[in-house]
This record gives C-alpha cells, sequence and structure tokens, in this order.
C-alpha cells in the first residue's frame, strides 16, 4: 500500500514539473513570438523607407516627372524590369485616384500584397485637415503594430508598442 502511496506522488510530481516547464516554455515562446513580429515589421518598414528613397532619388535625377520609371526588383529578365512609379508635386510616391490610393502606393513600391508573416496587412488612410495636398497611409497588422507613410515627405514610422 505504502508503495501504491509512493507511485501516486511521485506520479503527481512528475505531472507538475511537467505542467510547470510548459509554462515556463509557453511564456518563453510568447514573449519571442511578440519580438519576432516586431522584427519582421522593422525590416518591412525599413524596406519600404529604402524604395521610398530610391524612387525619390530617380525623380530628381530624371527631372521631376509625374510617372518615375524604376526597375523592378523580382524579375530577371531585363526588358520586362521596368515599372512605373506614380508620384506625387514632392516627389513622393502618391496615387491620383482616391479609392485604394494607398494600397495602390503599396503595391507599386513594395511590389507585393500586403502580407506580413502570412498575416494580411490592413490599409487606412488617415485625413488630415492642415495636409490636403499630402496622404498619410498606415499599413497595419494590429491597432498596435502599424507602418505609417507621408507622402508629403516620404517619412515612414514604424509603430510597435
Amino acid at each position: 500500500m505504502k508503495t501504491t502511496g509512493n507511485s501516486q506522488f511521485h506520479g503527481v510530481v512528475i505531472v507538475l514539473i511537467i505542467a510547470i516547464l510548459m509554462s515556463v516554455f509557453w511564456r518563453y515562446f510568447s514573449k519571442n513570438q511578440e519580438n519576432m513580429v516586431k522584427a519582421n515589421l522593422a525590416n518591412i518598414s525599413g524596406q519600404l523607407s529604402s524604395r521610398l528613397s530610391l524612387i525619390h532619388a530617380q525623380w530628381l535625377v530624371t527631372g521631376k516627372p509625374s510617372l518615375v520609371k524604376v526597375r523592378a526588383a523580382y524579375t530577371d529578365d531585363d526588358s520586362a524590369g521596368d515599372m512605373k512609379v506614380r508620384v506625387n508635386k514632392f516627389g513622393w510616391p502618391d496615387s491620383k485616384l482616391d479609392f485604394l490610393a494607398c494600397e495602390r502606393i503599396w503595391k507599386s513600391v513594395m511590389e507585393r500584397e500586403l502580407i506580413a508573416m502570412n498575416e494580411p496587412m490592413f490599409v487606412i488612410e488617415v485625413k488630415s485637415q492642415s495636409k490636403k495636398s499630402a496622404r498619410t497611409c498606415r499599413f497595419m497588422l494590429n491597432d498596435r503594430l502599424y507602418i505609417e507613410y507621408h507622402s508629403l515627405n516620404g517619412k515612414v514610422f514604424n509603430k510597435t508598442n
């Protein structure tokens, strides 16, 4: 009878230890998953900023046209590698149409769909009374994590908290 009590006690201790280890692992995983998402968003933000700067530089070099011709990043064929990006009077990518303007800007600059870490990103245009000649686009993973682009000056902000 004592051995049954001892083996039950050992069984409970083992289950308790496994539960504690699983809890520690889950906390560690959850904490690192958030850091991984933030790092990925920072990477995408950097790519967006880099491409915007490239388009703006090309706009300056080519005499400030309304359409800037840039080499597509994902083509091997030299003849199919050029694409045209519409820019505003400040030389930053923008859309002539208001309908889905921010989505159009993203696709023309980033050359891909609005997806980050296999999750869809949502897009809103933040309207401002004071900046009617420029557009502010917010590309969001959720309400706490997003990238914001200002077509007035080409600034990109990465909000990760």
